[in-house]
């Protein structure tokens, strides 16, 4: 049976999801395993604190690391099908610059990732978020509009790459 494929995730992101992993699995469970010993070696574990601390921070490490391999497992990686600046269709990996319809705010620049990459911080909106749904399969200068707290917001799709 072939998986169910649930999120799309650029080839960045998911170098960056194999990086976190294998860090956990190695340092950092390396570090915790270290703690514990330690803690180990006060006695009376009913009473450590500090073991107790490790444990914890072991079972969210653990915890994490079969999320990643979840989502590994569950993701389709995403490769853009046209060459920087030959294209003008909007896909998962395009870098869109979209222009406020009314002029009156800057021409916005973000990278279009799947839902696991999403990090407005950086300019990297999701495919599953309101503009991200938005630009998605458009063309250069398309009209699109989303709703957003702020109200309606429309933009012109005014470059892909």
């Amino acid at each position: 049976m072939p998986k169910k494929v649930q999120h799309f995730i650029t080839k960045e992101g998911l170098e960056k999801l194999r990086k976190e992993l294998e860090y956990l699995k190695t340092d950092k469970a390396r570090e915790i395993a270290e703690r514990l010993k330690e803690a180990i070696s006060f006695g009376d574990l009913k009473e450590n604190s500090e073991y107790q601390s490790a444990r914890d921070e072991e079972l969210l490490m653990n915890a994490r690391i079969s999320e990643i391999e979840d989502e590994i497992k569950r993701s389709e990686v995403i490769t853009t099908k046209h060459k920087k600046g030959s294209s003008t269709i909007v896909e998962i990996g395009s870098q869109v610059t979209v222009k406020d319809v009314e002029g009156e705010e800057e021409p916005l620049t973000f990278t279009l990732v799947g839902s696991t990459e999403n990090d407005p911080t950086t300019n990297r909106f999701s495919n599953e978020s309101p503009l991200g749904e938005a630009v998605n399969g458009r063309t250069i200068g398309d009209e699109i509009s989303y709703k957003a707290p702020k109200g309606i917001v429309r933009y012109t799709i005014t470059a892909v790459e």
